[in-house]
């Protein structure tokens, strides 16, 4: 975090001299805490402003600034102590992170992943970018480190990137995950009717042999 701070240089009375330097004291504050706990940092500067850095996104700190005279004479503190509130940052480019694929059949892929890291501001959706030869499209999911994508094409390969958005934007692109989906499965015999009974039917099929995926599912129509 980076912050610009400037302030109105103190009026100059007769006799008390001119200034030659400021003092900033920086102070992180936390809720609840004192104002007058130990500086994180103290800077000096002759005009009246200051660039401060190294600061914590989402995080708050206390300011007081004193100057020194022309007679060598500090000033006590010549604003009330000001509380400033740097931004928080976008999730970090380094997340999500262990994208993982659940099952892919011919038409679904389903991924899970480890949450996006969001420095202080809390995540509030994902971005799913499905790349293939058919389509190139972005998504916008709930905050939830889990996708069912449907409808997509057999034997195709898709190319998958995440990245989390919380309200200060979105961070980086996850690295890219290569799926492909299997070619549709076939059964070596028929459907077999094993039992008939006056309410009910017993259907039997041989064991279908998938490429690569485990079996998720049947569905009997």
């Amino acid at each position: 975090g980076v912050a610009v701070v400037r302030w109105d240089a103190p009026p100059n009375p007769s006799g008390e001299g001119t200034v030659v330097r400021y003092k900033l004291t920086v102070i992180q504050h936390k809720e609840g805490s004192p104002y007058d706990t130990d500086p994180i940092t103290t800077e000096y500067t002759t005009t009246p402003s200051l660039t401060l850095t190294h600061l914590s996104p989402g995080a708050s700190y206390v300011l007081h600034i004193t100057y020194l005279n022309t007679r060598n004479i500090w000033s006590p503190t010549t604003l009330p102590a000001v509380i400033y509130h740097t931004l928080a940052s976008p999730p970090t480019r380094l997340l999500p992170t262990d994208i993982e694929t659940d099952y892919a059949d011919p038409t679904t892929i389903s991924l899970h992943w480890k949450p996006a890291q969001c420095n202080g501001s809390p995540l509030t959706a994902y971005h799913v970018k499905f790349t293939s030869a058919f389509e190139d499209v972005i998504s916008t999911i709930p905050p939830r480190p889990a996708v069912e994508w449907t409808d997509l094409h057999p034997d195709s390969e898709y190319i998958i990137q995440i990245r989390g958005v919380n309200d200060k934007g979105p961070g980086e692109w996850s690295p890219c995950v290569h799926v492909i989906t299997p070619k549709p499965n076939s059964f070596t015999t028929a459907p077999t009717a094993l039992e008939v009974g006056t309410d009910f039917i017993t259907v039997g099929w041989s064991e279908i042999e998938c490429r690569n995926y485990k079996l998720s599912r049947y569905v009997l129509e």
